[in-house]
């Protein structure tokens, strides 16, 4: 073989040898110029595309993925330089068959070269994908709380080294009817957030005009407040003067243990969610959370301390039969002399995972007063839907149970609604194993919340105390009546007992009585106190 004949063999080797290690790796692959047009495609193009792999030749790349996904690819092919490869980014298919929706997208540029190379790998048809936002591609705001927090505590330095970017919009929700160009807006915003966090992939959603990303190791200087500049500016004629304000929040070395750094965070990004720069105190929204984020450290701390050196002081208010007014049980409510809302601090105390701490403290609590009470005496102990959730706070209270020292029946367990459970399945599971020990279960609060309909579904439980509000006189209406009527009727045909709270007079008694409650707890049958 002639040398010449020989080398051009040895190219087509090479060029099989690369083709196949691309083809290993990706289904679909693309060369994209720099107008972002197909220039050559090959591989599962009608699969992923829709169309045969000659067909996408002179066509944009935008155009094959839904409008968030596309937008995102355009910003990243403007960003990405020579000799730069992009991480692989999950996105989705606009015209794919067969259910081939969803794909990895990598993306290189050859140094010197204003061509990109696109590398698109199939995801199976089902395969796990994080919520995201339908309108900006973003992380939903739970997904991204949720990444946020693994990424922090994974992160060796506890991930404070990256910039946390807190962005807000006044008005985005109001700015028009919806169109095209608030489409855009919404597309343009996401794609900004998510390349600016291009390999942390931490860009969420937290509300309608609030956002959060944490910003990647190639994010430049001023580089998210001038890209969203840009897009406000552009849109502007259609839809009006869109306002958007940046701030970063430097995360490093708050006070607290790494457990308790990303506890803060989270508070921090909840409160933000909830009230934006408006809400917070201080000069500007990035000292505000940085003083909010020490703060919650603080409190963190003092939540702890509390536990420890028994500050949580217990207090008990009979539960009364309706009918005759003996006493039923007691419930152990949970105090602490240095607070003005023990709600406040057991809602902080949830919010940042300590409430477990709360509940077993509570537990023990009643524990130890049912040793020291007369046999007769029954107590019922709150339990928060995170505590019952909590794989290890259980494990640890059925231990303590099973060597509490007092007969099962005189301890019943309350279940709060301060914050929802995520698993109900999980929960009546859970709840179950309680009563199969022997402890009666009480719905806390029921009609307080959004969620009691489904917990009254879901949930096999013995007792439900129904939200005070309705038989108070200013609730004493038709309407009210109606609705409490049919919850004591519901709650009959599946043979729970009824508890109504706050009954502070004859009147209110009398009403309850009337609607057939079995029982009855306020301040006309005993205000709380140190003993039962």
């Amino acid at each position: 073989m002639e040398p010449t004949q020989a080398a051009s063999v040895e190219l087509r080797h090479e060029r099989d040898r690369f083709v196949a290690f691309a083809f290993a790796a990706a289904d679909l692959l693309l060369e994209v110029g720099a107008d972002g047009l197909v220039i050559f495609a090959a591989g599962a193009a009608r699969r992923l595309t829709g169309r045969a792999a000659e067909a996408l030749v002179g066509t944009p790349i935008e155009g094959l993925l839904i409008p968030p996904d596309f937008r995102l690819v355009a910003a990243l092919l403007l960003k990405l330089e020579g000799g730069q490869r992009l991480a692989p980014t999950r996105v989705k298919m606009a015209q794919a068959t067969d259910g081939a929706g969803q794909a990895l997208l990598s993306v290189f540029r050859l140094p010197q070269n204003k061509v990109c190379h696109v590398a698109l790998c199939e995801l199976p048809s089902g395969s796990q994908e994080e919520p995201r936002d339908a309108a900006t591609g973003l992380l939903t705001a739970e997904s991204f709380n949720s990444r946020m927090e693994a990424y922090l505590a994974a992160s060796s330095d506890g991930g404070m080294s990256r910039k946390l970017s807190l962005v807000e919009i006044p008005g985005l929700a109001r700015l028009s009817e919806p169109g095209p160009e608030l489409d855009r807006l919404l597309a343009d915003i996401g794609a900004a957030l998510r390349v600016i966090a291009s390999d942390s992939g931490l860009a969420g959603r937290l509300n309608e005009e609030r956002f959060g990303v944490v910003q990647g190791k190639y994010a430049e200087a001023g580089e998210l407040a001038d890209s969203l500049k840009a897009i406000a500016a552009s849109v502007s004629a259609a839809i009006g003067p869109v306002a958007i304000g940046v701030s970063n929040l430097d995360l490093a070395n708050p006070p607290g243990s790494a457990a308790d750094r990303v506890r803060a965070v989270r508070y921090a990004l909840r409160q933000f969610a909830a009230s934006g720069a408006a809400g917070l105190s201080g000069t500007s929204l990035w000292q505000s959370l940085e003083e909010m984020t020490s703060a919650a450290a603080g409190r963190i701390q003092s939540v702890r301390e509390a536990v420890k050196d028994g500050q949580i002081k217990l207090i008990y208010q009979p539960v009364v039969r309706l009918e005759d007014r003996k006493l039923h049980h007691y419930e152990a409510l949970a105090r602490r002399d240095d607070v003005a809302s023990i709600a406040e601090f057991v809602q902080f105390a949830e919010q940042v995972d300590l409430i477990c701490e709360i509940d077993m403290a509570v537990v023990q609590g009643v524990l130890r007063t049912l040793r020291s009470s007369d046999r007769s005496v029954k107590i019922a102990a709150n339990l928060s839907a995170k505590s019952i959730e909590n794989d290890r706070f259980m494990s640890d209270l059925r231990r303590s149970l099973k060597t509490m020292g007092v007969p099962a029946e005189r301890l019943l367990f309350e279940v709060t609604e301060t914050t929802e459970f995520a698993d109900l399945a999980k929960a009546e599971s859970v709840l179950n194993s309680l009563q199969a020990m022997g402890h009666a279960v009480c719905l806390d609060d029921f009609g307080a919340g959004a969620a009691s309909m489904r917990y009254i579904q879901a949930l096999s439980v013995d007792f439900v105390k129904i939200d005070g509000r309705f038989i108070q006189e200013r609730a004493a209406g038709p309407r009210d009546r109606a609705i409490l009527e049919a919850i004591v009727t519901l709650c009959r045909s599946v043979s729970i007992k009824t508890i109504v709270e706050m009954v502070e007079t004859e009147e209110q008694s009398a009403r309850a009585s009337s609607l057939a409650i079995d029982f009855g707890q306020g301040y006309l049958f005993g205000r709380p106190a140190p003993m039962p």
